[in-house]
Order: structure tokens, then sequence, then C-alpha cells
């Protein structure tokens, strides 16, 4: 046989050993990370920071389905496919998620969190956690007690969290389409996460635990976009992986990657606002009232004597500062405080001024 003939040969005899081991009863061929049961979180991300692949793909999945189905999280999945999910994960073998319900990934998702060792925050932390929002405080100060304590955790389990609760918060985002308000989700994942609600036997220390559980499980959901919270960093792997964008922090609309410190901030953006409309108006003979602009209307004389260009701009003028300052349409001028100036809240984008507009 010449040399060309045995490449050939060669080749096809390495075509058919890889078709033919992906599929038969024949055991893989390769396999992927294993996603283990019943073993600490760090040592199941010992080689790395981040999670496992497949575990990543599952909560992804979920993040991407959940939030268009009735009862996840809540309704139970497909006891054997659930097992056998379970084992594929644990085996490392390659899953096609297409084959299993949302629901039953769910349930699956929910059994790796019951078997991690003293929980996702450990003994220790979960109970600094829930005494830290049983404090007296306002809401400010919890927040800060709670983003103070995961930031303890290693680095898995804060990127764990952050995608847990980032779709636990689009799930009961969409009541009308899942079913499921944030309370509901505490109820139904708090005993996943919190190993104080997991006792076989219910005494009622136990459903008091069982209750502050939920409680902290719901406070988690509702303050998700808060960005002092679970920390820059996790938002940005959390919008970077999902690809979803969060609205945190009031105005700032955050997608793929937190704004960056050196923008101004709103008041200080808002003051700039103004300024620049008063010295526009005083450029275009427009009328005003100190310390805000009080009137804002063209003379008809100048706007008849004009060129349209300028009648265009001057008109384009009085539309952007009617609305910078929202006021209502009514039969005189509209009047704003220096204090309503100051505080005004921009309803659909937060606008910062770091250059000048156009007019």
């Amino acid at each position: 046989m010449s040399t060309w003939a045995r490449r050939v040969h060669r080749g096809a005899t390495s075509l058919s050993q890889a078709v033919t081991s992906c599929g038969g009863g024949q055991a893989p061929s390769s396999r992927l990370e294993r996603v283990k049961f019943g073993v600490p979180l760090e040592q199941l991300c010992k080689d790395s920071s981040d999670l496992p692949a497949p575990l990543l793909v599952l909560m992804l999945r979920l993040n991407k389905e959940a939030p268009r189905k009735k009862d996840v999280f809540r309704a139970p999945g497909h006891q054997g496919n659930a097992r056998k999910l379970a084992q594929f994960l644990h085996q490392g073998r390659l899953v096609n998620l297409d084959n299993f319900s949302v629901h039953t990934m769910a349930s699956v998702l929910k059994r790796f969190l019951r078997k991690l060792p003293g929980g996702v925050f450990g003994a220790e932390l979960e109970a600094q956690l829930l005494v830290a929002l049983d404090q007296p405080g306002g809401l400010e100060e919890r927040r800060e007690r709670v983003q103070n304590l995961l930031a303890q955790l290693p680095l898995p389990a804060q990127r764990l969290l952050v995608l847990l609760f980032g779709t636990f918060r689009l799930v009961a985002s969409d009541l009308s389409r899942t079913g499921m308000t944030a309370e509901a989700l505490g109820v139904s994942v708090a005993p996943s996460f919190f190993r104080t609600c997991t006792g076989k036997v219910a005494r009622m220390e136990d459903v008091a635990r069982f209750r502050a559980a939920s409680r902290a499980t719901r406070f988690l959901i509702d303050n998700f976009g808060v960005s002092n919270l679970f920390g820059r960093h996790n938002y940005e792997y959390y919008a970077r992986l999902t690809g979803r964008v969060l609205r945190v922090e009031e105005d700032w609309i955050f997608a793929f990657r937190y704004p960056p410190d050196s923008l101004v901030p709103r008041k200080t953006s808002l003051e700039a606002e103004r300024s620049w409309l008063q010295a526009e108006a005083q450029r275009w003979g427009l009328h005003q009232s100190a310390p805000a602009l009080a009137e804002l209307h063209v003379d008809e004389a100048t706007a008849s004597s004009s060129c349209p260009l300028e009648r265009q701009q001057a008109q384009r003028l009085r539309t952007r500062s009617e609305w910078f300052l929202g006021g209502k349409e009514n039969d005189g001028p509209p009047v704003v405080s220096e204090q309503d100036c100051t505080e005004l809240d921009v309803r659909t984008f937060h606008v910062t001024l770091t250059y000048q507009p156009r007019i």
C-alpha cells in the first residue's frame, strides 16, 4: 500500500471511530467537568475560580426559560428524569437539556444546593446573615450589613448566588406569567440555601427558623438590583454570562459593565443642564426668570423675522427644555422652582453631561 493510501485509510478509520463514539450504548470517550453532589463548593471549583461548565449551562438555561414558565422552583419535575440528569452531571457526561423540562432542571439545581455540606453560606455566615436581617435599622443599613457578609464568601459561592438570585428576580418580576412572587420563591427555595430549616421533625423553633430563612431569601430577591448588595464584579459577571440588562441604583441603566466612577453624579449633571439651558435661552432671546427657568417661549416678532433654520432650532430648544423640566401642559408658562430643578428625576434615561449637547 502506498503512502497516500495509508494516509487515506488512517483518516477514514479515525473518522469512523469519532462518528460511532457519539451514539450507541458504549461508554463516552471523553467527559466534561463533573458536578459532584455532596462536595463542598471550594473543592468542586478548586482548579479555577469559576463554576463547572455543566452547572453554568444548567443555570443559564433556567435563567432563560424559568421567567416564561409557571410555578418553576415550586412545582416538582419528573422524578425519574431528575435522577437521570443528576447522574449525568455527576458523571460528567454530555447532556442534551432539551430532553428535560424546566421544572426538572430546577429540581436538580435545588437538590445540588441541598447536598452542599454546610450550605452555600456556611453555618457561621448563615447565622450571621439571619441575625443581621433581624437587627433594627433602616433598609440601607440592612443592605450594607448583608453586602459585607456576602463579600466574605469565596468567589465561586458569590458567583453562584448572583446567578441564582438574578434568576429568582426575573421570575418574581413577571408574576402574571410565572405565578411566583418573591415571597413564594422564598418559601420554595429557602430550604435549599439554609441548613437551619432542613430538620426532619418540625418543631416550633424550626418553624421560626424557616420563616426567618424565607424572609432572608425574599430580601435577597427584592434587593437584587441594588448595586451595593452583591458587588460590582458579581453584577458584571451576571450581565456578561446572561446578556441581561440590569437597572441598578435608581436611574442607572447597567448593561454588561457597571457605569464608570468618572461620570458626573445625577444632581451635578442636572445643575449643569439647567445652567446650559439658561445660557442657550439668553442666546436665542428666550425669556427666563431666575433662579430657575420660569418662562420658555419664543418671541413671535423674533421668530417671524428669523430664518427657518433659526426658528426650527429655537423650537427644538423649547421642546428639549420643556421635556427636561417635566412641566405639564397648562394655560400659563411652566414654573419650576429651584428645589424642583435640582432634584428633578429623569424618568426614562439618566442624562449625564459629559459633553455639551447639540441643539
